[in-house]
């Protein structure tokens, strides 16, 4: 009995139907029910794909399920990532079984809001539905969400070595992406980007802001996506012990879609290295003697310029040989209207590229010798915006100049006339001449101390020097600094023998 009553049913819901499915028409209040009967609490790895799968309650016969997926956790302000339109036109069935399948290769990991409805009776449209999902990723770090108004307080705390990916949509495309890096030792750190897509698929430009725990602009670059045909950015910066952060930002606005990056840091620990920002005096990085310390110029247009200036600082002490040292200084050369020098007597002076010439390893090296002691200030400034990596350093000696022994000769009358010269006369007090019987200068050795103000020294019968015997000479010059003598190298060995 049951059985036939149940029949009945069935057969009275049918003959009411099917005449609304034949005329196309409905009563008015009638509207098509699409129903989700997957899971709502689901995580999809990303690269996966995922069936969504519906039930349909009919009333007309041209309708239309819609699903639109979105990057967030609504659906306010953005476009979808994806849309699926199934179109129903005629059927003798009241209710259909649909799935719409979602390939989630090329999104991010995140979460998303999946939004369904149906189109009915001349574009009629049912109340939207939404649930949430979320994809995941085992070969990312964790995902650094999507939020306007990112501040230090909520900035993500970046491991080196991890990958991170970041996607914005239309709704959040100049949402910043804040990542804070902690250094316990000064160096290098570098991040590397993945060119973030435009709607077109070609690359576009990113940005890389460094600020300071204290919100100063320390460094930076505008990327640009067409310079290169390599899919990867790499940026570098020197940094001191501290607490940094990193601003991520796409420089174009994203229409539809999602445009991603994926990025990670490394760190290269570093004793001697330039200290962003050094960008004034102020700020200048201290250099320590005979060190060579890496530095960059960079290009930094996100708020202010703040890398194309480069200030150091070391001490001298007055009368010190100083000479300074600048690597890939060809380069420098190219780029640099500026390299100026503030003394410690407060006097300036700005270096020629005459002045300082690069040797066959593109050092370029400029000496000079401070009259007072104190602290020097060298400022590089690279006024062609382009990234250059170099070295710079300086070393400081209380040797005077050498002195080049010219010749020894065998003279009648004079015996032996030795003759040198020096290269500056004026940072010396005077030249001291050893003369023996061999190379070793240890057979009857005899010295001899003269004024600056000779080029050379003549010998006699009366100094010792004999007929017959050959004699080795070699010249030094010496000077006084803080009561004490400084004696330079010697110069190389000339032999003579005694003729006359």
């Amino acid at each position: 009995m049951k059985k036939i009553i149940s029949l009945l049913c069935i057969l009275a819901l049918v003959f009411t139907i099917t005449p609304m499915l034949n005329s196309g028409k409905a009563n008015a209040e009638s509207q098509p029910v699409p129903t989700y009967i997957g899971d709502r609490d689901v995580e999809i790895q990303l690269g996966a794909s995922y069936d969504f799968n519906f039930k349909i309650l009919r009333y007309y016969t041209d309708e239309k399920l819609v699903v639109n997926i979105y990057y967030g956790k609504d659906t306010d302000g953005n476009s979808p990532v994806y849309s699926s339109e199934v179109n129903y036109i005629s059927s003798s069935s009241i209710v259909n079984d649909t799935t719409v399948t979602w390939d989630t290769s090329d999104t991010a990991p995140g979460t998303y809001t999946v939004e369904y409805y149906m189109v009915y009776n001349d574009y009629s449209s049912t109340t939207e539905k939404t649930f949430n999902i979320k994809v995941v990723s085992d070969k990312y770090g964790t995902f650094v969400e999507s939020e306007d108004g990112l501040t230090k307080s909520t900035a993500y705390s970046a491991q080196f070595g991890t990958n991170y990916i970041k996607a914005w949509t239309t709704a959040n495309s100049d949402a910043s992406c804040l990542n804070k890096i902690t250094l316990s030792n000064s160096g290098k750190v570098t991040v590397n980007l993945t060119k973030p897509r435009k709607d077109n698929g070609v690359a576009g430009d990113i940005s890389v802001a460094v600020f300071s725990s204290s919100g100063e602009a320390v460094a930076g670059i505008n990327l640009d996506g067409e310079e290169s045909i390599e899919d990867e950015f790499s940026y570098s910066v020197y940094l001191g012990k501290g607490t940094y952060y990193f601003d991520i930002k796409p420089e174009f606005s994203v229409s539809s879609g999602l445009a991603t990056t994926v990025y990670s840091f490394s760190f290269n620990k570093k004793s001697y290295c330039e200290a962003e920002p050094n960008n004034t005096s102020s700020k200048a990085t201290k250099l320590v003697k005979d060190k060579m310390h890496e530095a960059l110029f960079g290009e930094y247009s996100y708020t202010e310029s703040v890398d194309e200036d480069d200030y150091f600082k070391f001490k001298v002490t007055a009368g010190e040989k100083i000479t300074l040292k600048i690597t890939n200084y060809p380069a420098i050369e190219d780029s640099t209207a500026i390299v100026e020098l503030k003394l410690p007597d407060g006097s300036e002076s700005s270096i020629n590229y005459g002045d300082m010439v690069a040797d066959s390893n593109d050092v370029g090296k400029y000496t000079f010798y401070p009259e007072k002691s104190g602290t020097c200030v060298l400022h590089l400034y690279n006024y062609s915006g382009a990234i250059i990596p170099y070295k710079v350093g300086f070393t400081a000696s209380r040797k005077p100049p050498a002195a080049k022994l010219v010749s020894v000769k065998n003279k009648k009358g004079v015996i032996m006339d030795i003759t040198w010269t020096c290269d500056d006369y004026s940072k010396i007090k005077g030249f001291q001449t050893y003369v023996a019987l061999n190379k070793k200068f240890t057979k009857k050795l005899m010295k001899f101390k003269t004024s600056s103000k000779y080029g050379g020294l003549y010998l006699y019968k009366s100094n010792g020097i004999r007929k017959g015997k050959t004699y080795y000479v070699k010249v030094r010059t010496y000077r006084k600094l803080n009561g004490k003598t400084y004696y330079s190298d010697w110069s190389k060995v000339k032999k003579v023998k005694i003729k006359k």
